[in-house]
């Protein structure tokens, strides 16, 4: 997981992220908040080598109940 600070989200909200396209062994797999103002970005590693995630923008949309 890598966590990254986003202003406004928190712990009830639900995520959505589009990112850029993914590495081919270390793609984007789930988001949640995991705390206020934190996101944490889950990316699963398909290697031995170490993963790194594709460097660009992601999109985060919350969405509130």
């Amino acid at each position: 997981e890598e966590e990254f600070t986003v202003t406004g989200i928190s712990t009830a909200d639900k995520l959505i992220v589009n990112g850029p396209t993914p590495t081919g062994l270390c793609p984007l797999v789930g988001a949640r908040a995991s705390g206020t103002n934190l996101v944490k970005l889950q990316f699963a590693t398909l290697t031995a080598l170490a993963c790194t995630p594709a460097a660009g923008t992601y999109t985060i949309v919350a969405v509130r109940s």
